[in-house]
């Protein structure tokens, strides 16, 4: 009898309280909190279209160079104007350097948009705009000043200004230069106030990136904003987790 007993112990009735837990799966708030923002994050208004746009743009993301293949990627979200539609800013490291690409988003897929080099949000005619500074300046003036409009997570060229010289005689011994913008010459005083117009300090509502020793690195406050590392994988997750969780 006894050992019937013992046979019979192996066997267990379930009860409620063997059942596996349910867990609640996060919310899109909650993995939101996990991307860095720049702007208000209580209205972001990101779609599951626009995260899975911005998911295969960083999964395809290339760098400058094949021998620079990015390892570490340290993805945010801007929303520069408070609309609620970010922009998606992506700043990336590899063995050889660092870099950064910025995505806007228009009828179903992300855009890249074009910036090189100093990337600030300024106040320019009452208007919030993004500027972008690439400068190639060596021996000689090479300077190209872009202002972008962001809207709904799409940026509108504004305008380009070209600001270059060149040597008037390049044999001579003591070298004058020539000055342009966009390729109209003009004296170096004009150059100076219309190089001052576009850059002067007090229109600047924040540095995002700034160029030191050769490399575009994240400055200030947003330098701090992009504070945690991920590898490729782990960046595209965090926006499909966002779209599963919608």
């Amino acid at each position: 009898m006894s050992g019937m007993l013992l046979w019979m112990s192996c066997f267990h009735t379930p009860s409620n309280d063997d059942e596996p837990l349910q867990q609640t799966p996060p919310s899109a708030e909650t993995i939101l909190v996990q991307i860095p923002y720049y702007g208000d994050r209580k209205n972001c208004r990101m779609t599951s279209v626009q995260a899975l746009a911005y998911a295969e743009a960083i999964r395809t993301m290339e760098s400058w160079s094949s021998l620079a293949e990015p390892e570490w990627f340290y993805p945010a979200l801007m929303d520069v104007v408070g609309d609620g539609v970010p922009l998606l800013f992506l700043f990336w490291r590899s063995e050889l350097g660092l870099g950064y690409s910025l995505y806007g988003y228009e009828n179903g897929v992300s855009r890249r948009i074009d910036c090189y080099d100093s990337l600030s949000v300024v106040s320019r005619n009452d208007e919030l705009l993004l500027r972008d500074i690439m400068d190639e300046s060596s021996n000689e003036i090479y300077v190209l000043i872009s202002f972008f409009r962001i809207s709904n997570g799409t940026a509108e060229l504004v305008s380009e200004t070209f600001f270059r010289s060149d040597y008037v005689d390049y044999d001579a011994e003591d070298r004058e230069y020539r000055y342009y913008v966009d390729d109209d010459e003009v004296s170096l005083e004009e150059f100076n106030r219309m190089y001052f117009d576009l850059t002067k300090p007090e229109s600047e509502i924040e540095t995002l990136i700034r160029v030191r020793h050769t490399a575009n690195v994240p400055d200030g406050s947003f330098s701090t904003l992009l504070s945690r590392e991920y590898s490729r994988d782990e960046a595209v997750q965090l926006f499909v987790d966002y779209t599963d969780a919608l």
